[in-house]
């Protein structure tokens, strides 16, 4: 049943989650105090340098990074939470943000909050979780770049409303999606899988400590498994995780940042 094409196929790239362009994946810093936000360049699991971003009012939030664009550049999506509930991606060329754009239809209540992205439907672009303050049920918006094409409800089983969604990413090798959950009480965390919006399993994640949150999920090590990185509610520390098949593997230690107003908030 093969067809044969003319031309020069190869196998596209594929590019870690939140690289910015740079190969590699960052991590996205937000200070909602204080409205900045900044991009850590990383090499591997080592610290570059900081990349101040634009100034953006405390009342958006960063609620993923993907590529909603198809411009082959990672996007930040932005939701304004405490006004007008409107969502937006920030498009980039390499670590410089371009273009501020709509994501339709408008979503204006305010009870729901953007968890994270991921590639539900596999059509080859980022989908949105969301989540309700007021109810907690959650859903996937399936997106055809920055435009809703359907909602479909996510039941996570056994979800409770101190239990935060932090990302999503294939933690398991095996080509299934799968959404990193964490209960800072209790400091415990799990993966979910699914199979399109239907959950298959639950795995248990091992955390560094009840002070520690996960922030971000991306691929550092440039193995094709993601990794997540941890902060310290605490101290400031902050550390990545390299995993393989919900296996830690290796603690790497990134710089501390010890002003506590600073959290990770991708990618995710």
């Amino acid at each position: 049943g093969d067809v044969p094409r003319a031309g020069r196929w190869k196998t596209p790239p594929v590019l870690p989650p939140g690289d910015f362009q740079t190969g590699n994946s960052t991590v996205v810093w937000r200070n909602q105090t204080t409205g900045e936000t900044a991009l850590w360049v990383m090499q591997g699991t080592s610290f570059v340098r900081s990349e101040a971003l634009p100034f953006v009012e405390d009342c958006w939030v960063i609620g993923g990074t993907a590529d909603f664009t198809g411009d082959g550049a990672t996007d930040l999506l932005w939701r304004n939470q405490d006004i007008t509930g409107f969502d937006a991606v920030w498009s980039f060329a390499g670590l410089r943000p371009v273009a501020a754009l709509p994501v339709t239809p408008e979503q204006t209540d305010r009870n729901w909050f953007i968890s994270c992205t991921g590639d539900f439907n596999r059509d080859g672009q980022p989908d949105i979780v969301r989540r309700n303050l007021a109810t907690d049920a959650v859903e996937v918006w399936l997106m055809n770049g920055r435009t809703r094409s359907a909602v479909i409800p996510l039941v996570i089983p056994g979800l409770t409303a101190d239990e935060r969604i932090v990302g999503s990413g294939d933690f398991e090798g095996n080509g299934q999606l799968g959404l990193l959950l964490h209960r800072p009480a209790a400091g415990t965390a799990r993966v979910v899988a699914f199979l399109g919006a239907t959950a298959v399993g639950s795995r248990p994640l091992a955390t560094p400590g009840v002070e520690w949150r996960p922030g971000a999920v991306g691929d550092y090590n440039r193995d094709g498994q993601p990794d997540v990185v941890w902060r310290n509610e605490r101290s400031g520390q902050n550390v990545i995780w390299l995993l393989r098949n919900l296996s830690l593997v290796q603690s790497v230690g990134l710089p501390a940042v010890t002003d506590q107003r600073w959290q990770i908030v991708g990618p995710r």
